[in-house]
């Protein structure tokens, strides 16, 4: 969601650098709905205001960890599966 939508949606004005705080709980939050959030992330501004955004930021971020952790998990769990498939059809030299 750009800036001005969300400024646009709570009928008002947001700092940039608060901006990036909502923005980053609206793409990390896991209360955040996928198809929901721009009309959650406002109606929780309205509610609370930048307290309640900043209060939300911690989980959001160790969302964000979690995901990216997942994603090297994943990466690491392909790359096991390639060489399996290796041994499997034969080559089984080993990369130092």
């Amino acid at each position: 969601m750009m800036k001005c939508e969300f400024e646009k949606r709570i009928g008002g004005e947001v700092r940039q650098s608060d901006y990036n705080i909502i923005e980053h709980v609206y793409t990390w939050h896991p209360a955040i709905s996928n198809t929901e959030g721009k009309d959650q992330i406002a109606t929780l501004y309205k509610m609370g205001g930048m307290c309640l955004i900043k209060d939300m930021e911690p989980t959001a971020k160790l969302m964000e960890e979690l995901d990216e952790e997942k994603r090297d998990a994943e990466r690491r769990l392909k790359e096991i599966q390639k060489k399996i498939e290796d041994v499997v059809c034969g080559r089984t030299e080993r990369e130092e």
